[in-house]
């Protein structure tokens, strides 16, 4: 949320008619995706305040103020994300408050999970309830979970793919707010990265979440269809070595693999310095835009991913041809400066309706 803050603060001096409640109770567990050491956070901006509370009784303030006389105050209450640890407080605002106040700041995560256990029940018509509680334990989709989806109507994401996935097994009305929640990364120094000029250094993955035979099967890939081009592939990953060979066949590359999870300063500062990047299927979103904003080429080898949807169908960015990376030349440029302008107006479209929705009285 503070990244997420800052990114719709268009002046630093301008107040934000927003604050922020911290609700529940605050897991201390590590996602294994967190970076070592986060960029330091700008503070709250201006005209945020910020609420802690572990249950709806709990007093927010020394005038006896509790939850719900709080949420009374708004006229646009936003949950980001639905999860176990806040679905209950969901069904509650639901109960409580008409449709239009209410949204949530949708991930990928939670509608990935959603289309997940609608996959699957439909995939197992007569599962039995051990079957049922096995499925949703492991997609941390339990019944609370499923009924905040339902009962929930409005929801700030990205059309394209999410809508469809959304709506899968959904029998109540649905409003999409259509766009990403504009997650800027301010990373300090890194138009003072350089690039090489003689070998194209691609980032194989944003992320750790692409098993290892795929992994090497892209690598491969790469490696095929660019003979003549000099290469290096960098990776985020723990299961190989930090540096070894890809042969394919035709001639033997090298791959550098950083241990994740890696200090975030450096993970922005290796992307920066690479020339292309190939997107995870899902997940990463914010880094792929970030990657874009630093001039990498996008490439996509697994087609019609969620992520390559989002880019191109919804983003509207272009994908360059997997066996036409260049370090130089004119199309080249010319792709990598059109994603920058597409991204740049998508970006501002995304922080206009952020603003036009939530800080307006």
């Amino acid at each position: 949320m503070p990244k997420l803050l800052a990114s719709v603060q268009l002046d630093i001096h301008e107040p934000l008619p927003i604050d922020v409640l911290r609700f529940g109770i605050i897991h201390q567990d590590k996602s294994p995706q967190d970076f070592v050491d986060q960029v330091a956070m700008l503070a709250w901006p201006r005209g945020v305040r910020e609420y802690v509370a572990e249950t709806l009784d709990d007093e927010v303030s020394a005038d006896g103020t509790n939850v719900l006389d709080l949420f009374d105050r708004y006229n646009q209450i936003a949950v980001y994300s639905v999860n176990p640890w806040n679905a209950d407080l969901i069904n509650r605002l639901i109960e409580l408050y008409p449709q239009e106040k209410l949204s949530i700041i949708c991930s990928d995560d939670e509608i990935d999970r959603h289309w997940k256990y609608q996959c699957l029940i439909r995939s197992e018509p007569n599962r039995s309830p051990e079957r049922d509680a096995e499925l949703r334990e492991k997609l941390l989709y339990p019944p609370s979970v499923e009924k905040a989806f339902e009962g929930m109507r409005r929801w700030l994401i990205g059309r394209t793919p999410w809508e469809e996935m959304l709506r899968t097994g959904r029998r109540a009305p649905i409003e999409i707010l259509p766009h990403i929640p504009p997650i800027l990364n301010r990373i300090p120094g890194l138009q003072d990265v350089e690039r090489s000029e003689s070998v194209y250094r691609i980032v194989l993955f944003p992320k750790p979440s692409v098993g290892k035979d795929h992994f090497l099967e892209a690598a491969r890939k790469i490696v095929q269809e660019n003979k003549t081009l000099a290469l290096e592939i960098v990776s985020f990953r723990n299961d190989m070595p930090t540096l070894s060979l890809i042969d394919a066949g035709t001639r033997p590359v090298w791959l550098r693999c950083y241990p994740y999870p890696i200090y975030e300063d450096m993970y922005h500062r290796i992307i920066a310095a690479s020339h292309g990047l190939v997107i995870v299927p899902r997940g990463g979103l914010s880094t792929i835009r970030d990657a874009v904003r630093y001039g990498l080429d996008l490439i996509s080898i697994f087609p019609n991913t969620a992520n390559e949807l989002a880019v191109t169908a919804d983003i509207g960015l272009l994908l360059s041809p997997l066996e036409k990376l260049e370090i130089q030349g004119i199309e080249s440029q010319q792709r990598r400066n059109f994603n920058r302008t597409e991204l740049a107006r998508y970006e501002f479209s995304s922080i206009t309706a952020f603003r036009n929705i939530y800080c307006t009285a």
